[in-house]
């Protein structure tokens, strides 16, 4: 066998690694921020909010009776703490929706994959 044949076609890409540089592939390129990161913005300015008005918030369900009935122990500690910003979320999720019509979706698929 000659050594020629052992060797790959040369006259092909195949075998051989070459450099692309994004710019010249898309010179155009944008980046686009992520809905998740839009939410997360969104939700660090929450922490501005007065601790009065929070707990003017309307909740639409007990939080103790909820962690009863589904015999919630471990993590009741922790629950508790954050259980209050859910009905912020759904606030915040809601308006994004109403600016990007199917965000709050893709968000929650996200959050869901996470």
């Amino acid at each position: 066998m000659d050594q020629t044949d052992m060797c790959p076609d040369r006259s092909t890409n195949i075998g051989t690694a070459q450099t692309v540089t994004i710019n010249q592939v898309a010179p155009n390129f944008q980046r686009r921020p992520a809905l998740i990161s839009q939410v997360v913005k969104r939700l660090s300015s929450l922490t501005l909010i007065d601790e009065a008005f929070t707990n003017q918030l309307e909740h639409t369900y007990n939080i103790e009776a909820k962690l009863e009935y589904n015999h919630v122990f471990k993590y009741r500690p922790l629950i508790e703490e954050y259980g209050e910003y859910g009905h912020n979320v759904i606030k915040i999720l809601s308006t994004i929706d109403q600016e990007k019509i199917g965000s709050e979706k893709k968000i929650l698929k996200l959050i869901r994959v996470c």
